[in-house]
């Protein structure tokens, strides 16, 4: 996902790699951000990699992907149902 010179984004981006060189204010979620000459953002970032060129502006605060997918999971705390086979073929709940 990129964002151009001319354009401007205001909201939430999830993507695999972000490349800015626009304006953008939000929340981005993201395995590599670049962020380049002349870019400007303002806002959360969650990243594993982040790359800045020089000229590029960035407000905001960041943190490392893997800790908050992690506790992302560990907050859902989905409900399971284990499956046991019997004899007669059925699944019956455990």
């Amino acid at each position: 996902m990129s964002v151009g010179k001319q354009g401007h984004l205001n909201g939430i981006v999830r993507a695999k790699h972000v490349i800015l060189a626009g304006k953008v204010e939000g929340k981005i979620h993201c395995e590599l951000l670049e962020l380049l000459a002349g870019c400007q953002l303002n806002g959360e970032v969650n990243c594993h990699d982040l790359v800045v060129e020089k000229g590029a502006r960035f407000i905001g605060s960041t943190k490392d992907s893997a800790t908050a997918v992690a506790l992302e999971v560990l907050a859902q705390q989905p409900e399971v149902a284990l499956l046991t086979q019997t004899n007669s073929g059925s699944e019956k709940p455990v």
